[in-house]
């Protein structure tokens, strides 16, 4: 089963063929940091709509556990900058995220 974490519900479509359990951020967090905690089986999938660089970060922790992480945007939001590249689930974006980093270095 994997973990979708969407603020506004939505995840690509391809996941509606996976069992899932959708949570928001708030729910998420408050799951996550309770004495029970939340178990992760195949992976996480995570819409960059309302993340913050400090969740991001503690997610991020877990890959070197083995857990799969995975981002995404099905809004008309930018990237945020802290997302991890190897972490982006659409190769257009993923381009285009890095090329934008690239650019923010440059200026």
């Amino acid at each position: 089963m994997y973990l979708v974490i969407s603020d506004d519900g939505s995840f690509p479509d391809y996941l509606k063929k996976e069992q899932i359990e959708l949570y928001n951020i708030n729910e998420f967090t408050a799951i996550a940091s309770s004495d029970d905690g939340i178990t992760i089986d195949e992976g996480i999938f995570i819409n960059v709509l309302n993340i913050s660089k400090y969740i991001v970060e503690a997610l991020e922790q877990y890959r070197t556990c083995g857990v799969e992480i995975k981002y995404f945007n099905t809004s008309n939001i930018a990237w945020p900058n802290y997302i991890p590249l190897e972490a982006i689930d659409d190769d257009f974006a993923h381009i285009g995220v890095a090329f934008g980093k690239k650019i923010r270095e440059i200026l």
